[in-house]
């Protein structure tokens, strides 16, 4: 949709409304009008309908339809190939008054955009409104999110509808999606979102529900309109947007229109629709909407592709048969293609055996239940309904971090480099050193990389030089011999959006940097270039092909295993080996759906669990699937990101009515817990006390539940109001177990569940953070302020709090703006504590007082446990790097 003035639209919808009304019959029986083009002929076939019937417009745009009592709007179908002129609705007064208005001489139009700008005019302006026997007629135009007319008189008499449209140069095949967006604040996301939608060509936005009470409600219709941003926006109602009012929907409906209604686009049929239970009881029910949407559907032609939009994944189990007591609706019949919710505060997508591309997205603002990374989704589509879909993070702008470093001794030159915008997308980034230029690779969303063959100029720029400032404490990023930054390494990156920009690159050390020769001239050719003590090397840099979450790498004698995800299309998820000296893929096995938590490796064999609840068996040298089980059947929501655990030859994994143990060698089922529902997902790792045979896992917003490891059997269960939020994984330590919810760290004895200790801490704890815990220190990433220690052994007194920088995406529920979080655990060796942070950093700190010693800015945020072995440090970040760092 072409963006022009907010005026002149406003002013042009008041007008076409006002001066190309002609004969309209709105009685309790029929409304009746046109259809038209913007030279005012008839456009035939647009659906039309007031929310219960529907009727087709004739050769000459004229349709006639019947009015339902309990209609309150009329609504055209927007055909394909099309765009409003005006409205694509108006508001009904109720079927027959005598006494809503006081009498008038002369029609009255009033016509608003939600803020503040308003035209009045009269029947003098020459108006082509005729009245029957009415004394008054009161026609309102808003043109806030979808403009409406008001329409009346006083003693039921005809009047015209008129739906001006105009046809479209060309129809863009893009959309975003999101839901749960919950604000009632303006932040800064909204910025970053309106500059995204200004620098595309999308056909519309759909926000999916849970705009969010009343406040909510009001700061999207006064921001998020079509109006202000030159697209449609399209809202759905959710659950939290059946407010206070006559009916729950009442301010929905003031504020957006109808809530239900179609639209067409590219050849691809849209439908919209509310949830059918909320925070308040609406006017409607399941079968008013079922019955409406068999009627619309069997209005379009047969075979016409049809995506269903609705805050609540309705008939998933049922393959999309909606069914009330009364009646079914097959919505496989009418060629569905697509089906998008929201809700869940998660990002999945699924494709069903019969082909609908089914998805879930994040909001931009704050982490998803899952810890879903703030975001949205583009989604695009062909004339066939095939969608196809990227995830947008949120909120980043114009976010580059590059390193470079030299491997096989000194011979190559490795770059990786972290670039993300949310507004735009990246078309090139160009590595730029010693005069030379090279190309970057693109490896996943945020992952960037070259490798090359240094000249002598470069090898010098890259080679460590003695610390400027020997004060410094072992900074990571090495000064060169090329202080100035004109000599300085750079990386130019080119933006969608028409921008360049170029950064410095930051240069570390290889881990055999010291065998680096030089042949320039006045120097000892044989001389090796001398690297700086206790700072970190980087052994290898290497790019699984999709994001990694927070799956901890696992450490063979040989092989370093991670896994990705892929909440874009499900094609990217896999389980991945790489060589531990090299960083080379080993073998690759590609899952059904994304892994997101740790995986398990016993015997020989690597298990893991992806978030549609399948559970993998795969040789850990070979690669080679040794079984494969489903843990439950025809449900997706909520995504399983628990992980799995192996104890004495059971694998433990699934969370709720789907909590199974397996047999380690065969798959078989072992048991399946039937004491708990649980049902929203959590990323606490089940933990095995093998000495007590018990097993402990949980579920977000439920609780914590111990089980008997061989029978399944509860044990005991903790529901209460802190214990609820489920998040953080726990540890078993001297017989007991460990963990943290928001604002307490609990010691709780694993047979009888009694809490032995509950300490009152100033922070707070739902990441996944792993606790350190020994026999003098509690050491935990929190949410809101970086990594925390406590003195065990001294009353639990806080030792010190090391505060990282803000997260560049907000991954814990519900968290937002500039909190300092930390999802991943952390690792000890020595006297130094290791941890990777949501801003991105490696960092190494003294356990001892929290002083820092060094990090290592890769870009991209790391949300998984880092892992020790030997001398060497292997840590994932999101943006699908393995690192290797000495």
């Amino acid at each position: 949709m072409k963006r022009i003035n907010k005026f002149r639209t406003l002013l042009h919808f008041a007008l076409v409304a006002l001066m190309m009304m002609s004969a309209v019959v709105m009685t309790a029986e029929a409304i009746r009008g046109r259809v038209v083009d913007e030279k005012g002929v008839g456009i035939e076939g647009v659906v039309v309908s007031e929310g219960f019937n529907v009727a087709r417009s004739g050769r000459m745009g004229e349709f006639s339809l019947e009015r339902s009592p309990r209609a309150k709007f009329v609504f055209i179908s927007t055909p394909s190939g099309y765009e409003h002129i005006g409205p694509f609705y108006y508001k009904l007064e109720p079927a027959i008054t005598s006494q809503t208005h006081s009498s008038s001489k002369e029609p009255h139009v009033h016509t608003s955009n939600g803020s503040g700008v308003h035209v009045e005019t009269s029947s003098s302006n020459r108006t082509n409104v005729q009245k029957s026997s009415s004394k008054e007629t009161h026609v309102h135009t808003s043109s806030g999110n979808g403009a409406h007319v008001e329409a009346s008189t006083s003693n039921g008499s005809q009047l015209e509808i008129l739906f001006p449209l105009r046809k479209t140069e060309k129809e863009s095949n893009l959309f975003i999606h999101t839901g749960d967006t919950e604000e009632s604040v303006y932040r800064d996301w909204m910025d970053i979102f309106k500059e995204n939608i200004a620098n595309n060509d999308y056909a519309f936005v759909l926000f999916n529900g849970d705009i969010c009470y009343e406040p909510g409600l009001r700061l999207h219709a006064e921001h998020f309109t079509t109006g202000k941003l030159g697209v449609r926006i399209v809202y759905s109602v959710g659950n939290h947007d059946l407010v206070d009012g006559a009916y729950g929907e009442e301010l929905y409906e003031q504020l957006f229109g109808p809530v239900w209604y179609s639209f067409n686009v590219g050849g691809v049929h849209f439908i919209n629709t509310p949830v059918l239970t909320g925070d308040r009881k609406p006017s409607y029910n399941a079968d008013d909407m079922y019955n409406w949407m068999r009627k619309d559907l069997e209005s379009i032609p047969e075979g016409t592709p049809v995506v269903m939009f609705n805050h609540h994944l309705l008939g998933f189990e049922q393959k999309f048969k909606l069914k009330t007591e009364t009646q079914e609706l097959d919505l496989g019949k009418y060629n569905l293609k697509g089906y998008l919710h929201a809700h869940y505060h998660t990002n999945l997508f699924h494709k069903t055996d019969r082909g609908v591309a089914v998805m879930a997205t994040m909001s931009p603002n704050k982490g998803g239940k899952d810890h879903s990374p703030s975001s949205f989704r583009v989604v695009e589509f062909d004339t066939l309904g095939n969608l196809s879909t990227h995830l947008k993070y949120s909120p980043l702008r114009k976010h580059i971090v590059a390193n470079a470093f030299l491997t096989a001794g000194g011979d190559v030159c490795n770059l990786v480099a972290a670039i993300y915008d949310t507004p735009s997308e990246v078309t090139e980034a160009t590595l730029i050193i010693a005069g030379a230029e090279f190309q970057l690779t693109q490896n996943s969303s945020w992952s960037w990389s070259t490798s090359f063959v240094p000249g002598i100029e470069a090898k010098n720029i890259m080679r460590p030089a003695e610390r400027l400032n020997r004060n410094l404490l072992n900074p990571v990023v090495i000064e060169s011999k090329a202080i100035r930054h004109n000599d300085q390494p750079k990386l130019r990156v080119k933006f969608s959006d028409g921008s360049t920009v170029i950064t410095l690159v930051n240069i570390l050390e290889g881990a055999n940097s010291e065998i680096v020769k030089t042949t320039q001239p006045g120097t000892n050719e044989n001389a090796a270039i001398s690297t700086t003590k206790n700072s970190p090397k980087i052994e290898w840099v290497k790019n699984l092909g999709g994001n990694i979450f927070m799956t901890s790498p696992l450490i063979t004698e040989n092989l370093v295993i991670s896994a990705t995800t892929d909440d874009n299309m499900a094609l990217d998820a896999a389980i991945c080996a790489l060589d531990r000296v090299t960083g080379e893929v080993a073998w690759k096995f590609n899952t059904h759906n994304s892994v997101k938590n740790n995986l398990h490796l016993y015997n020989g064999v690597v298990f893991a669990a992806d978030v549609e609840g399948f559970v993998y068996a795969i040789d850990a040298q070979s690669g080679e699937l040794k079984w494969e089980k489903p843990l439950r059947q025809n449900i997706i929501q909520y995504p399983y990101t628990q992980g799995v655990v192996v104890s004495r030859g059971v694998v433990y994994a699934g969370q709720g009515y789907y909590l199974t143990a397996l047999d380690a060698a065969s798959g078989e089922v072992l048991w399946v817990n039937t004491h708990w529902r649980g049902d929203v997902g959590t990323v606490a790792n089940p933990i095995v006390d093998e000495a007590n045979n018990i097993l402990l896992t949980a579920a977000y917003w439920t609780g914590r539940f111990a089980h008997d490891a061989t029978t399944g059997k509860l044990i005991w269960e903790k529901r209460d109001g802190d214990t609820r939020y489920a998040d953080n994984s726990p540890v078993l330590f001297d017989g007991k177990f460990y963990y943290a919810s928001p604002g307490f760290i609990t010691e709780v004895d694993p047979m009888s569940g009694e809490e032995l200790m509950k300490f009152k801490i100033d922070y707070r704890i739902n990441s996944n953070s792993r606790p350190l815990v020994t026999e003098k220190y509690y050491i935990t990433g929190t949410t809101d302020k970086g990594v925390v220690a406590y003195d065990r052994s001294n009353g639990y007194k806080e030792l010190w709090n090391f505060k990282t920088n803000p997260a560049l995406l907000y991954t814990a529920p519900y968290t937002k703006d500039f909190q300092m979080t930390v999802d991943g655990g952390v690792a000890l060796k020595d006297n130094n504590l290791y941890f990777g942070a949501n801003d991105g950093y490696i960092y190494c700190i003294d356990v001892r007082n929290g002083r820092f010693i060094w990090r290592i800015n890769t870009g991209s945020p790391i949300l998984g446990n880092l892992v020790i072995e030997g001398d060497t440090l292997y840590i994932a970040d999101f943006a699908g790097n393995l690192w290797a760092v000495k």
